[in-house]
C-alpha cells in the first residue's frame, strides 16, 4: 500500500511564466500610448489666439492707430516735452494748424545755450595744436554769430555749432585769388622772366618731396625747372635734391629737348644766407633761360623769431610769385 497521508506530486509539469523585458529609465520607448500626454479633445478644430499684431492691424479699420516703437533718446524726448502741445478745443483744424506750428523753429540760441558744446570745441581745437589764442577767436565768432539765431526744426545746438565752425573756417582758409600756376607761367614767360615759387613750413613735413613732385609735374607740362637749394641748415638737405634732380634728368634728358637742360640743381653749400641764394638762382634762371625757380627753404616752428624774421627777409628781398607751405605727406 502506498502512503496516503502524503500528497502525491501531480506528473503533468507546470507552464513556465513569460519573460518580461527590461525597461530603462533613459532608454525611451516607442509606445505612442505611452508618449501621448495629450488631453482628449472633441473632433472640432482647436481654437488657435490670434497674434498681437493681427489685433494692431485690424485695430486700424475701426479709428484705431498703430503705436509707435519708442526708440526716441533721451535729448529727443526732452525736446518733445518742450514743443507747444496744441489745445484740444480748437478742433481738428487748429489742433493741425498749432502742431505745425510747433514744428517750426521757435528755440532762439544764447550763450548759456552754447557753452558746453563751444568749450569742448575749444578744447578740441587746442588738443589738435591749433594755437590757443585762435582757438578762443574761432569760438567767439561762432557764438558772436549764433547768438539770438533761432534754431531749425530738427536741429541740435551741438550740430548747430559744427556746421557754424565749419563755415567760418571755410570763409578763413579759402584763398583770396584763384591760383592757375601753369597759366601764371606761361604770363612770366611773356615778360620773359622766370616764375619763382618759394617752399616753406615747419619741420619734417615733406617740403623738398613735394617740390620734386611738382618739378616733375611742370616737367610733363614743358617747362624747364631751376630748383634752387636754400635750406642750408639741416644737414643731408643739398644732397636730397642732387638725388631728386638727378632722377628727374633721367626722365627727361637734354637730347629728348633738343639739348637744352630741363632740371637743374642750383647750391652754394650750407651756412649761407639762405635770401642771398635765392637771388642768385633767380638770377641765374633769368639767364639760362629757366622758366620756373622752386625754392627749398628750411623747415622752422612759427614761435621761433631769428627763423621766422630770416624768411621774412627771404620773401621781401626776392619778391616770389607764390610762396607755399608745402608739407603733407601722403
Amino acid at each position: 500500500m502506498g502512503k496516503s497521508g502524503k500528497s502525491s506530486k501531480s506528473d503533468a509539469p507546470k507552464e513556465k511564466g513569460k519573460k518580461v523585458p527590461g525597461v530603462w529609465a533613459l532608454g525611451g520607448t516607442a509606445n505612442r500610448e505611452v508618449l501621448d500626454y495629450c488631453t482628449p479633445t472633441t473632433n472640432a478644430a482647436p481654437e488657435v489666439a490670434p497674434a498681437k499684431g493681427i489685433n494692431l492691424i485690424r485695430g486700424t479699420g475701426s479709428g484705431r492707430q498703430l503705436q509707435d516703437l519708442d526708440c526716441s533718446s533721451s535729448d529727443d524726448k526732452g525736446a518733445a516735452q518742450n514743443s507747444i502741445k496744441p489745445s484740444a478745443s480748437k478742433g481738428h483744424l487748429g489742433g493741425m494748424f498749432g502742431m505745425l506750428k510747433g514744428l517750426e523753429g521757435s528755440k532762439s540760441l544764447s550763450r548759456e545755450d552754447m557753452k558746453s558744446v563751444l568749450d569742448k570745441t575749444h578744447d578740441h581745437l587746442i588738443a589738435k595744436n591749433v594755437a590757443a589764442d585762435i582757438a578762443v577767436q574761432l569760438c567767439e565768432s561762432v557764438a558772436n554769430k549764433l547768438e539770438g539765431k533761432v534754431m531749425g526744426t530738427f536741429s541740435t545746438v551741438t550740430s548747430t555749432v559744427k556746421q557754424a565752425l565749419q563755415e567760418s573756417l571755410v570763409q578763413i582758409l579759402q584763398p583770396q585769388r584763384c591760383v592757375d600756376m601753369l597759366q601764371d607761367i606761361m604770363v612770366a614767360q611773356h615778360h620773359q622772366r622766370p616764375y619763382v615759387v618759394i617752399f616753406c613750413d615747419v619741420n619734417d613735413v615733406g617740403k623738398s618731396i613735394n617740390l620734386a613732385k611738382i618739378s616733375f609735374w611742370l616737367l610733363e607740362n614743358g617747362f624747364s625747372v631751376l630748383i634752387a637749394a636754400c635750406n642750408t641748415f639741416r644737414a643731408g638737405a643739398v644732397e636730397q635734391l642732387r638725388t631728386h634732380t638727378r632722377r628727374l634728368s633721367a626722365l627727361h634728358p637734354p637730347e629728348n629737348h633738343g639739348g637744352h637742360t630741363m632740371v637743374q640743381l642750383f647750391e652754394k653749400g650750407y651756412g649761407k644766407d639762405a635770401a642771398g641764394i635765392t637771388m642768385e638762382a633767380v638770377a641765374f634762371a633769368h639767364n639760362q633761360g629757366f622758366d620756373v625757380v622752386l625754392v627749398d627753404t628750411a623747415g622752422r616752428m612759427q614761435y621761433n623769431d631769428p627763423l621766422m624774421i630770416a624768411l621774412a627777409k627771404l620773401i621781401t628781398v626776392n619778391a616770389p610769385d607764390l610762396v607755399l607751405c608745402g608739407g603733407g605727406r601722403p
